[in-house]
């Protein structure tokens, strides 16, 4: 029963989409899927099923009535800029002014970026301290390569410079006790 009621809600969905328009025939966005969350183009929108167009090619069919059921991401809209968020984590006694300096220095360098948004501490850990290096890019699939390039740039650079990334350890200390007193012996008379 449940099945055939399947069509009429993609149905139902599809007109709903249609109507309202979220999104069309070209936006960028980001679904969740059986396999996961899914970013595609849009590359057709029917009564029944969106097709999108990922980035490796593949057609993703998601029926209508899921996207109108979950909160569907349109990358598009009006300003396509995304802003790429990138934590990179030094020693904690690493200069942290320097490694600042650094990837600001990368950031703007870079071809990818259009604005570069600054670099604050983040978080503090027993293995380091993260700073999180924030840059605006054209969109969401210009973000991953920017991110993946600075990561690998970061990890070269810092090293280069004498600039430790963090590495977890554990202190183990033994505290020694006490020897136990001797074994008393009794000594029996002659």
């Amino acid at each position: 029963m449940r099945d055939a009621l399947r069509p009429r809600s993609n149905l139902i969905a599809g007109i709903s989409l249609l109507l309202y328009r979220p999104f069309k025939v070209g936006d960028r966005l980001q679904v969740t899927a059986p396999s996961g969350l899914e970013t595609g183009v849009v590359e057709s929108l029917d009564l029944g099923y969106t097709i999108l167009k990922t980035d490796d090619n593949r057609r993703v069919v998601v029926p209508n009535s899921a996207i109108a059921s979950q909160t569907t991401i349109n990358l598009t809209g009006e300003d396509p800029r995304v802003f790429c968020s990138v934590p990179i984590g030094i020693s904690c006694d690493s200069d942290i002014d320097k490694a600042r300096a650094i990837l600001l220095e990368l950031a703007r360098q870079h071809p990818q970026t259009q604005e570069v948004s600054g670099c604050p501490v983040t978080q503090f850990g027993p293995a380091g301290v993260v700073l999180t290096l924030g840059a605006w890019c054209a969109d969401s699939a210009t973000a991953s390569v920017l991110k993946g390039d600075l990561l690998e740039q970061a990890a070269k650079r810092l090293a280069a410079e004498g600039l430790k990334l963090p590495f977890p350890q554990t202190t183990v200390t033994l505290i020694p006790t006490e020897a136990p007193p001797p074994a008393s012996s009794s000594s029996s008379p002659s």
